[in-house]
């Protein structure tokens, strides 16, 4: 799918900000999918190793969005912000031992719904925000 979006993004060069929107909802929605219904701890360390594996690459230069006009490319740290945020998330019912496994499951279960809004709110948020959004028109 990701290689599908890039290359459709390459084809079509004004696509680009739909494709990373809808690259969005996609990556996000399967990550809730994941924090609901994968109860093992490799889940976490991969989220683990995946934040530090884009934190260098960010950090390197690696991901950067261009913007329109002149400016200068900015790094994408949203994503490392993301991934960190998903790592704690899926750590916590492992470093919470005491509580019940139905409470475990209850916390999977809210932490897959968070992402899931996360994934629709913001990435059709882009896309109404450009379609009906107030546009500044330069001379």
């Amino acid at each position: 799918m990701i290689l599908t979006l890039n290359h459709f993004e390459r084809r079509y060069p004004r696509s680009r900000f739909y494709c990373r929107k809808l690259l969005h909802i996609i990556v996000v929605s399967v990550a809730a999918w994941a924090s609901m219904y994968v109860t093992s701890i490799w889940l976490s360390i991969l989220a683990w190793v995946a934040t530090l594996a884009l934190w260098i690459l960010v950090y390197r230069g690696w991901f950067q969005e261009h913007r329109e006009g002149n400016e200068e490319p900015r790094k994408s740290w949203g994503m490392v912000y993301f991934s960190f945020t998903f790592a704690v998330l899926t750590s916590i019912p492992f470093w919470l031992t005491d509580i019940p496994e139905n409470l475990k499951i209850l916390l999977r279960w809210l932490n897959g719904f968070s992402f899931m809004i996360l994934a629709f709110a913001d990435g059709f948020a882009g896309w109404i925000g450009r379609w009906y959004g107030v546009h500044k028109q330069g001379i």
